[in-house]
Formats: structure tokens, C-alpha cells, sequence
């Protein structure tokens, strides 16, 4: 109910995110009414779990031509964090926070694919908060252009991957810090049905 009052802006953090073609109408939906829909989900080099990513890759062009902003967390961005780590260069988002017109805030543990949503028992807490959900928001749009790449398609149709990085703008035409091996894997998953991810 909070999603479909939603008036202006909906901000969806997942790690996993595999929308189907029900969410894909529903992006549209969004956008069609006017809304701002931004996802920030793992890039490839990020997640842990190759096989919903490949899940998820399957629909990147269709939400972004539902008019949904598209961004992947850099899995060498954890110092933009200011990560303690001992290795921050392999960062992985695992936050899954959903906010509705920065006032409120969805926070638990459910991700948006098909498992968490028609098979596991999730949580979560619905936040009224306008101080909270919009300080969260403005948070996270100071560090994505930094800390995530934003994808996009070009004019022959292909992906694109760009972020500002040390400074300069740079764009990637290929799943970002991943080898050929992780690539042709994430490729070959995609077999695997949404329902099972």
C-alpha cells in the first residue's frame, strides 16, 4: 500500500534483485505516474550469489526502459565507505531498505526476488519518519555516483557501466572488475530458472 501511494520517488537497496516480468509492469506503472524509481542492487564483481545475478541480468535493459535509474555497487568501493575492513576493496551490499517519498522506510530482510518474496519468511519494520527516511536518502545519493556504477543502454543497445572514480569519469562496456571466467559463468546460469533464485 505505502509502494502504490507512493507520489514522488521510490528507492529500492537489494542485493538481489530479479524483477520478473510482474515487476518490470510494475516499474512501469511507477514511472507512467510520474515517479522517480531509483534500484541499487550488486554488479557482478559485488554479489555473492552468481546465480540470481544472472537472474537479475536478464532484466537490466527492461527496467531500465521502464525508466527505472539502474545502479550496481563497485565491489572496489569500500573506501568510499570508509570501510575497517581488511580487504575494502571487495565490497558486497547486503542492506535491503526501501524508501518511499523520504518519508518512509522499509528496512528487514527481505530481498526482491523470488525466493524471499513466494518462499522464505521475511521481516521487516515500516518506518514513519520524514527526518529518518530522507537523511537516509540523501545518504544514499551522496555515494552513488562515487561508490556504484550507474547503468545505462546506449544508442546500438548495448549495457554501460559509469561511475566517477578517483576523480574521473569513467565508463565500462563490460560487467566491471569481473575476468571472462566470472562472466561466461554468470552467462551460462542464466539456465537456471526464476523461480529457483
Amino acid at each position: 500500500e505505502v509502494l502504490l501511494s507512493a507520489k514522488e520517488e521510490v528507492i529500492i537497496i537489494t542485493p538481489y534483485y530479479v524483477p520478473r516480468d510482474n515487476g518490470i509492469q510494475l516499474l512501469r506503472n511507477l514511472t507512467d505516474s510520474g515517479l522517480r524509481v531509483v534500484i541499487v542492487t550488486n554488479s557482478l564483481a559485488s554479489t555473492n550469489h552468481v546465480p540470481v545475478h544472472s537472474g537479475y541480468a536478464k532484466y537490466r535493459k527492461d527496467a531500465i526502459r521502464a525508466g527505472a535509474e539502474l545502479y550496481e555497487v563497485r565491489a572496489d568501493a569500500g573506501r568510499e565507505f570508509g570501510s575497517r575492513d581488511d580487504n575494502p576493496d571487495s565490497l558486497t551490499l547486503h542492506t535491503k531498505v526501501f524508501l518511499f517519498d523520504r518519508r518512509y522506510m522499509f528496512v528487514g530482510s527481505l530481498n526482491l526476488d523470488p525466493r524471499s518474496v513466494e518462499i522464505n519468511a521475511e521481516m521487516g519494520l515500516l518506518i514513519d519518519s520524514p527526518e529518518f527516511a530522507g537523511g537516509m536518502a540523501v545518504a544514499v545519493e551522496e555515494k552513488l555516483a562515487t561508490a556504484a556504477y550507474s547503468v545505462a543502454e546506449n544508442s546500438r543497445g548495448k549495457l554501460e557501466w559509469h561511475a566517477t572514480i578517483d576523480g574521473e569519469d569513467v565508463v565500462e562496456t563490460k560487467e566491471p572488475l569481473t575476468s571472462g571466467w566470472l562472466r561466461f559463468k554468470a552467462w551460462f546460469m542464466k539456465i537456471v530458472p526464476d523461480s529457483q533464485l
